[in-house]
């Protein structure tokens, strides 16, 4: 008899039932009989109701045994509860996402009426490493005088919510601090806000 990578001989005794002779290869294998599958030669598989009589097996017939032995299957269920994507949180998701890439998970930003433009630069900005790293070390804080600064920790408060969250971040702050820069004024046509450079 073959199983997986042994060659294990045994003596079959037609006249027993094949109740019996998985009951022989249960004790050999350790692997319950109703989780052997048994295959000959041709294709022909032994199941509970096969008349073992009616087989043609000769002297040194292959029988080829494919299961797991009991042992196994119970540490195999003890050490792996199944776990399905739709009960984790986003939280869940974007930290077992993190753990197998080393990344964050790709979330966006909200769109904020027409913050389109600014939310796809800033997502290309963050995949700038050397930006990232000095903004994760930025100590500076929103309500800085300087408006460059604050702007600097409302970037750096934004990705780093877009690292934590595993959810879209609605970039207010930002937006806020972008209005209110001496360089920039709002435009309003039609009922549509855009915010110029003076």
């Amino acid at each position: 008899m073959k199983w997986g990578k042994q060659t294990l001989p045994m003596t079959i005794d037609l006249n027993e039932d094949a109740g019996t002779f998985k009951a022989q290869l249960y004790a050999l294998t350790s692997i319950p009989p109703d989780k052997q599958k048994i295959m000959l030669k041709g294709g022909i598989t032994i199941v509970d109701s096969t008349d073992m009589k009616t087989l043609e097996m000769r002297d040194g017939a292959v029988i080829m045994l494919i299961g797991t032995p009991e042992d196994k299957q119970e540490k195999m269920d003890l050490s792996k509860k199944a776990i399905f994507a739709e009960d984790l949180t986003n939280a869940d998701k974007a930290r077992l996402y993190q753990q197998k890439t080393g990344e964050s998970i790709p979330v966006g930003l909200i769109n904020l009426g027409n913050t389109c433009y600014m939310n796809s630069t800033l997502q290309v900005l963050k995949k700038v490493k050397e930006l990232s790293d000095d903004l994760k070390n930025f100590k500076g804080q929103h309500s800085n005088p300087n408006k460059q600064l604050g702007f600097l920790a409302s970037l750096r408060d934004t990705y780093r919510f877009l690292d934590v969250n595993g959810e879209a971040v609605r970039p207010l702050n930002l937006v806020v601090v972008l209005i209110q820069s001496p360089h920039l004024h709002i435009v309003t046509k039609n009922g549509i806000s855009i915010v110029c450079r003076s």
